[in-house]
């Protein structure tokens, strides 16, 4: 009797790991992207992000009405995209600072109904792959250096 209560709780240890790893994986997913939502606000604007400032290791979108200025300094991002959902009107100003895509492309306005500019008034934007304007729609998307 004792060898089927015991193999009963080692199942049940085991299910319940495999469902705090299951758990903390999609909670990981979760946060491999950051979304800008909308608004005016500078890039390092927390409140803005649905996960935090954009870091290397994100993927990070702006939707929506939304105006961001890159002020001075060095950021990190993983990718960008801008004005890619029907609806935006997304528009991101780079004003002294600098952006480093690390790991993908810089995308803008790409699909259908949405629009997207990226400013390059003063400062710099690297990007290590392609860069994406309008590639699949027409409409109003611009990058402008």
């Amino acid at each position: 009797m004792y060898g089927v209560f015991r193999r009963a709780h080692l199942l049940l240890r085991n299910v319940a790991s495999l469902s705090i790893a299951l758990a903390a994986t999609t909670h990981a997913a979760d946060q491999d992207c950051t979304e800008w939502s909308s608004g005016v606000g500078n890039w390092t604007d927390a409140i803005h992000w649905s996960h935090g400032v954009p870091n290397p290791y994100q993927r990070t979108e702006v939707h929506g009405e939304s105006e961001i200025t890159i002020s001075p300094g060095t950021y990190l991002a993983g990718d960008l995209e801008v004005g890619l959902k029907a609806g935006d009107r997304s528009h991101v100003t780079i004003d002294g600072g600098q952006l480093t895509l690390m790991q993908d492309s810089l995308r803008i306005g790409e699909l259908a109904g949405g629009e997207g500019d990226v400013v390059i008034k003063d400062g710099a934007l690297h990007s290590p792959v392609e860069l994406y304007v309008g590639a699949a729609t027409s409409g109003r998307k611009q990058a402008v250096v």
